[in-house]
């Protein structure tokens, strides 16, 4: 009995050292594993990870892992409702709203709806950089939610012609369409209040532009060579407009400024050289350096009571002005602030001539001490 047990235990040790022998593990350098297609075991969604499979006929089995991700039906996912967008991204902001950006600019369509909401949530700004160098798209629609429109939002669309920026907007970031250089006209909402610099640089071919009502700042460079723009008006509300504003505004043949301007920055309106006539309100304080340098088309120039000071080149190479209005309180004209101006043949001084003899003149203001002064002005 003994010896049968004994011998039908060696019989199963046989048998197992020869399915050994023949396994995977020992003997790897005769067999390679030939895996089946991957196969996906556990569908991932947006909530939990997926996992997919392969296998080799001698039992050998890998798995990795799927990353979660939205199933969409539509643009909507079925586990988490969160809307998807082919053309959009956004992030969502302190205040809960979200910004928006174009995933890829140079797959954008022809006309740019940015949508209102985002999972039933309001989109209130255009991120900084959100749709720069998006050059395929001549139209873009800003919907009614959105308030804020970023730094260089849309720099260099150069395919932009026309534009629909929301009523709401309360402010215009630094170079937000700057390089827009097909922009034909633009509508500055009412709320907004101030106008970033380079806002609208180098929009050659931009020439309309209304300045809404509560606009109190014109940033520096705002509209620097829109050399198209023919007729302006600034809203009635701005108090600043910064250096450079529209310099190199080539074809500005009409300016109003209201009385609500107390400032006028360097080089504003330098080189507007089809400018004809400007009335500087009496709200304004100060005009800076270079002001109206260039303006060749210039001839008739009214300068504010409560003015102290002309600043140096302010009107330097107004080749064409003919007369000019001065206050009584004017005590100071710096240097070259009528250089060039050899057109310049009458000014009109408010003051009596004892005051006009008191006045400091700086060096190279010839054209203006050989003109006729009338004394005593009175418009």
């Amino acid at each position: 009995m003994k010896n049968n047990v004994l011998k039908g235990l060696i019989v199963v040790a046989l048998l197992t050292t020869i399915f050994a022998l023949t396994s995977c593990d020992l003997f790897e350098k005769k067999h390679e594993h030939v895996f089946s297609e991957w196969e996906t075991t556990i569908q991932p969604t947006c909530e939990v990870a997926g996992k997919k499979e392969r296998s080799c006929e001698c039992g050998e089995v890998e798995a990795e892992a799927l990353i979660t991700n939205h199933i969409y039906e539509g643009d909507v996912c079925k586990f988490c409702g969160c809307t998807h967008s082919k053309y959009f991204g956004f992030t969502k902001l302190d205040d809960g709203t979200y910004s928006v950006r174009a995933k890829d600019a140079n797959d954008m369509p022809d006309e740019i709806v940015i949508p209102r909401t985002h999972n039933g949530i309001f989109i209130s700004a255009i991120d900084s950089w959100g749709f720069y160098g998006c050059r395929n798209s001549p139209s873009i629609i800003i919907p009614d939610t959105v308030t804020s429109i970023g730094t260089r939002a849309f720099y260099d669309c150069t395919s932009l012609k026309n534009i629909t920026i929301s009523e709401r907007v309360t402010s215009i970031g630094d170079n937000a369409f700057e390089k827009c250089v097909n922009l034909k006209s633009i509508v500055i909402p009412d709320l907004v209040t101030s106008i970033g610099s380079y806002a609208f640089s180098g929009c050659k071919n931009l020439e309309s532009v209304v300045i809404g009502k509560s606009v109190l700042t014109i940033g520096s460079y705002a509209f620097v060579e829109c050399s198209s723009i023919s007729s302006l008006k600034i809203g009635e509300c701005v108090k600043t407009i910064g250096d450079a504003a529209f310099y190199g505004c080539v074809s500005l043949k009409d300016l109003v400024i209201p009385d609500s301007v107390t400032s006028i920055g360097k080089e504003a309106f330098a080189n507007c050289y089809r400018l004809v006539s400007v009335d500087i309100p009496g709200s304004v304080t100060s005009i800076g350096e270079y002001a109206f340098y260039g303006c060749a088309g210039l001839k008739h120039v009214v300068i504010p009571d409560g003015i102290t000071t002309i600043s140096c080149l302010a009107f330097y190479s107004c080749r064409g002005l003919e007369s000019i209005v001065i206050p009584s309180s004017v005590v100071t004209i710096e240097a070259r602030a009528f250089y060039d101006c050899d057109s310049l043949k009458n000014v009109y001084f408010k003051g009596s001539e004892a005051e006009w003899n008191a006045i400091t003149i700086d060096f190279d203001n010839e054209p203006l001490t050989n003109a006729t002064i009338q004394f005593n002005y009175a418009n």
